[in-house]
């Protein structure tokens, strides 16, 4: 029997976003490094450099803090895999259903005021694992998740929720 995909949360538009901006950097350094050899002078340049080195660094940093996450469940062999993926690099980690203290759903906010849910996997260490690089904005995809994590671990493994600001209640 092969394991099957609890969650796969692709995070491609906002890499999308953030390769635009990489791109936009490394295209403005080019530009600023052939001009370079001209010898320009002038406080424009200093601001183009600015410019340049923010969008690579803004676009580097989009990619690496929202990677694609991938958990599936051992059919046989009672683990959980988390896989983490970037553009350039997959990391996979297995976990024994001992290993997972709790599952925390996280509730809040966003600025403007509609709902975004989170989910992560709480280590019997207290590591915390996010399972989603990017929040949802609907309660039901994270709902059916933790029921098919329930049936699961055959109802070993404790859900607990929390608001982003303090926990919530037991039974909220």
């Amino acid at each position: 029997m092969s394991d099957e995909v609890l969650i796969r949360d692709r995070a491609g538009c906002v890499w999308v976003f953030g390769l635009g901006f990489a791109a936009a950097g490394v295209v403005l350094t080019t530009m600023l490094l052939s001009v370079a050899e001209g010898r320009p002078t002038g406080g424009w340049l200093v601001g183009a450099w600015a410019v340049a080195i923010a969008h690579t660094c803004a676009g580097a940093a989009i990619l690496v803090k929202n990677p694609h996450i991938e958990i599936r469940l051992g059919a046989d062999s009672r683990t959980l895999r988390v896989v983490r993926g970037w553009p350039f690099l997959r990391r996979a980690r297995e976990l024994h259903i001992d290993q997972i203290h709790s599952i925390v759903v996280r509730e809040g906010k966003d600025s403007d005021g509609d709902p975004l849910y989170d989910l992560e996997l709480v280590l019997g260490t207290g590591e915390r694992l996010e399972a989603l690089s990017v929040p949802y904005n609907t309660p039901e995809p994270i709902d059916a998740a933790l029921e098919r994590i329930r049936r699961w671990s055959r109802e070993r493994i404790l859900v607990r929720r929390e608001s982003r600001d303090r926990p919530l209640p037991p039974g909220s």
